[in-house]
């Protein structure tokens, strides 16, 4: 039997959440839905050529309506669990973001509800808020709340807002998560928001913000990628800077040109205890986490590297 998974970066919502996290991608990187059409489709059972014929003629908010409109209204918490159970996740840390839903309540309130629906497995489903970088007095206000809510770590992602993270409206957040003990993931490298510099978030930013709060963990988001070589050498210098593998195929890292290079030699030395195996969700591969983590296997890690990325690491990280 393969070792089980911990999923350290995943989207769990219902339909109204996912409705509001595709309008508000849609809003600032349209791209997204144009480049990931066939993903997005896959991954919430919609026709492929619907979506595509609708996103041309009617636009985003139809096109996405034509995405959430099978999803569960409230997420399937018996489906999810189920789901997890046959993928071998243990564990999953599901991101949520900062916003409103139409009749008031945040997402991160939607989803810290459905967590709770879980019963007696909710401690599998690790929720971390997703928080607003343009706010600082809002942004604190919204970390306590969903700590006591049960939330155990956040996620920023500065190009969705604009803000770069060593903005001054962005230090009073991770001085927050600083005091409170709580992990920062950042969304850190490439992006497909074209009116933003792709450089506004990475190694740079990280390295900084370490140095600022020396006890700090801070989770490169989407590896850094490409600025892969840098991020390992934050990882190796910032004791909390960790690297986490989502959105990226694995079997793509060994080939030459890839830029994964510095991981592969790097994650399976000085920084193999820093690598986090995760997701990014679940219509970002059109294949399944039991198949990703054979991926991850047939990398040609030293032993033991490779339970390492997919599971030992991020236990200790949420132990």
């Amino acid at each position: 039997m393969a070792q089980p998974v911990i999923d350290i970066c995943s989207l769990w919502f219902d339909r109204d959440c996912w409705r509001f996290f595709l309008r508000r991608l849609a809003g600032v990187a349209p791209a997204y839905l144009e480049r990931f059409g066939l993903l997005m489709a896959g991954g919430f059972g919609a026709d492929p050529g619907e979506y595509r014929g609708v996103l041309a003629e009617h636009g985003a908010d139809a096109a996405i309506e034509v995405l959430v409109r099978r999803h569960p209204v409230d997420g399937d918490p018996a489906g999810h669990l189920a789901g997890l159970d046959a993928a071998g996740v243990v564990t999953e840390v599901v991101h949520g973001m900062p916003g409103r839903l139409p009749g008031g309540e945040t997402v991160n309130e939607r989803l810290a509800a459905m967590v709770a629906r879980l019963g007696a497995a909710a401690g599998r489903v690790r929720p971390w808020a997703g928080i607003t970088l343009r706010d600082p007095g809002e942004a604190v206000a919204e970390i306590d709340r969903c700590v006591r809510a049960g939330f155990t770590g956040i996620n920023v992602a500065p190009f969705y807002e604009g803000v770069p993270p060593l903005d001054d409206r962005a230090a009073p957040v991770f001085a927050a998560a600083a005091e409170r003990g709580l992990p920062v993931w950042v969304h850190c490298g490439n992006n497909f928001r074209a009116d933003q510099p792709m450089d506004l978030c990475t190694w740079r930013d990280l390295d900084r913000i370490a140095g600022r709060h020396p006890g700090l963990v801070l989770v490169a988001g989407h590896a850094g990628w490409p600025w892969m070589l840098e991020t390992m050498a934050v990882a190796q210098r910032q004791p909390g800077v960790y690297v986490d593998l989502s959105t990226h195929r694995p079997r793509r890292m060994s080939r030459p040109g890839s830029g994964f290079e510095p991981l592969l030699a790097y994650g399976a030395t000085t920084v193999r205890h820093k690598v986090l195996f995760g997701t990014g969700g679940p219509w970002v591969h059109p294949v399944d986490v039991p198949h990703l983590a054979e991926e991850v296997r047939a990398l040609r890690l030293p032993p033991g590297v490779a339970e390492d990325w997919l599971h030992d690491n991020s236990a200790r990280l949420l132990a």
